[in-house]
C-alpha cells in the first residue's frame, strides 16, 4: 500500500505542474453584434481586421444568426493577472450592415492602449452563411470552415509576423482567391466545381496541388512555383508564403476534413477536459 501512495503523490504533483503549465492565462467573452439582423437565408460578407492573434470563421446552416466570440490571451508575465484586466487590454467590435446591395458583418479588434500590450486576441465568427471572406491579421493562424464566394486574406505585413492559413470548404469556388501569409503553412482544400488560374508560390518550402475531382491542365512547375489552370479557370488564385508549403486539394467532401488531414498529425483531444488542459487548452 505504501509503494502505492508513494507512486500515486509524484504523479498527482506532475499532474498538476502539467496542468498550470499548459493553462494558458486568458479571457474569453462574447461580442454582441450591433446593427441590423440578416435572416439566415442571406449570405453575409464577412470582413475582419486583427492586430495580433488567430481568427476562426465557420459557416454552417446550424447557426441561425451571426455569432462573434472572442479570447484575450497574455503572452508574457507582463500581462494583467486577472481576466477583467486583461479584457480591458483590446477593443472588438462586430457590426452588421447593409452595404452597397451586401450583406457584411465587419469584426474589428485592436489594442486599447499604446505601447501595445504584451497580449493576443482570438476571434471565433460563426454565420448561417458567407458570401465573400475578407481578412487582414497577423500573429496567429487564420481557418476558414464552409465559406463561399471570393476569399482574400492577408496574415502578416512586412514587421509583423504571419501564421498559417487553412481554408477548408465543401462549396464550389469560382471566384477570385488570395492567400498570403509572411510564414507559415498555406491549405486550400475545395469541393467539385471549383475553378481557377492557379500561382501558388514559397520562398522556403513547396507547393503542391491535386485535383481528386476536376481537371488541371497547364501545368508549369519551378521548384518553389506551381502554375497551372484547374476547369476553366476565370477566376485568379494567389497562394504565397515565405515560409511553408502552399497546398490545393480538390476532393469530395473537402469541408468535413478536419486540420490533421493536411500535416500528419492529430489534433489534441477537447475530452475529457483535463485532458484538453494538457495540451494547453
Amino acid at each position: 500500500m505504501t509503494s502505492v501512495r508513494s507512486l500515486c503523490l509524484p504523479l498527482c504533483v506532475l499532474a498538476c505542474v502539467l496542468l498550470l503549465g499548459g493553462c494558458q492565462r486568458s479571457s474569453s467573452f462574447t461580442v454582441k453584434v450591433e446593427g441590423m439582423k440578416v435572416p439566415r437565408e442571406y449570405p453575409l460578407w464577412v470582413d475582419i481586421s486583427n492586430w495580433n492573434g488567430e481568427i476562426q470563421v465557420v459557416a454552417n446552416d446550424r447557426y441561425s444568426q451571426p455569432e462573434v466570440r472572442a479570447r484575450v490571451r497574455a503572452l508574457s508575465d507582463a500581462a494583467p493577472r486577472s481576466a477583467e484586466d486583461l479584457r480591458k487590454t483590446v477593443r472588438v467590435r462586430a457590426i452588421s450592415n447593409e452595404e452597397a446591395g451586401k450583406r457584411v458583418l465587419r469584426v474589428q479588434g485592436d489594442a486599447a492602449a499604446s505601447p501595445t500590450p504584451p497580449v493576443a486576441l482570438d476571434l471565433q465568427v460563426r454565420v448561417p452563411r458567407s458570401w465573400g471572406v475578407r481578412i487582414v491579421n497577423s500573429g496567429g493562424t487564420v481557418e476558414l470552415v464552409g465559406v463561399a464566394g471570393p476569399i482574400d486574406v492577408q496574415n502578416g505585413s512586412p514587421g509583423k509576423p504571419g501564421g498559417s492559413i487553412d481554408v477548408r470548404t465543401g462549396r464550389a469556388i469560382t471566384e477570385p482567391v488570395t492567400l498570403i501569409t509572411q510564414n507559415g503553412t498555406i491549405q486550400y482544400l475545395v469541393g467539385p466545381g471549383s475553378t481557377g488560374k492557379i500561382e501558388a508560390t514559397t520562398t522556403e518550402g513547396m507547393p503542391f496541388v491535386d485535383a481528386r475531382v476536376g481537371t488541371v491542365s497547364g501545368v508549369n512547375y519551378q521548384g518553389n512555383l506551381w502554375r497551372g489552370n484547374l476547369g476553366d479557370a476565370r477566376n485568379p488564385i494567389l497562394l504565397r508564403t515565405h515560409k511553408g508549403d502552399a497546398r490545393i486539394l480538390v476532393l469530395e467532401n473537402a469541408g468535413e476534413i478536419g486540420r490533421e488531414y493536411w500535416d500528419g498529425w492529430p489534433e489534441w483531444p477537447t475530452s475529457p477536459r483535463w485532458i484538453a488542459k494538457l495540451g494547453g487548452e
